[in-house]
């Protein structure tokens, strides 16, 4: 089989089997193959074995990198689902000083001014 290096020269093959009336193995497969490469800018290997090998190791790296940025974006959201509740329990426990302040300066302010003994 010829060596072929992108859709136009499959197209040429297939015409060239066509008239001789013959077909190619797998060449709907080796199409989107080689529309794939053209769009992702990736040179052919010349072969449907070698195309559909290295198509194959494409995917697979797009599929790690998919799930690396997956992982990344779900320990961001863990971090920022456990840092709320600690932003939370501070905020509480600075509401909670400001209210025990608010309440001492109250009872001052009472037992000096109206002489009432708040214990």
């Amino acid at each position: 089989m010829a060596k072929v290096n992108g859709i136009e020269e499959l197209e040429e093959m297939k015409a060239s089997a066509a008239s001789h009336n013959a077909a190619i193995p797998n060449y709907n497969q080796w199409d989107r193959i080689l529309k794939d490469f053209e769009e992702l800018g990736v040179q052919s290997t010349g072969s449907f074995q070698g195309d559909l090998s290295l198509h194959s190791q494409l995917k697979a790296e797009a599929a790690q990198e998919v799930e690396k940025v997956q992982s990344e974006k779900s320990k961001e959201t863990q971090q920022v689902q456990q840092k709320q509740p600690e932003e939370m329990t501070t905020t509480d426990k600075n509401q909670s000083i400001k209210a025990n302040a608010s309440s001492e300066i109250t009872a001052n302010y009472a037992k000096v001014f109206f002489n009432i003994d708040l214990s």
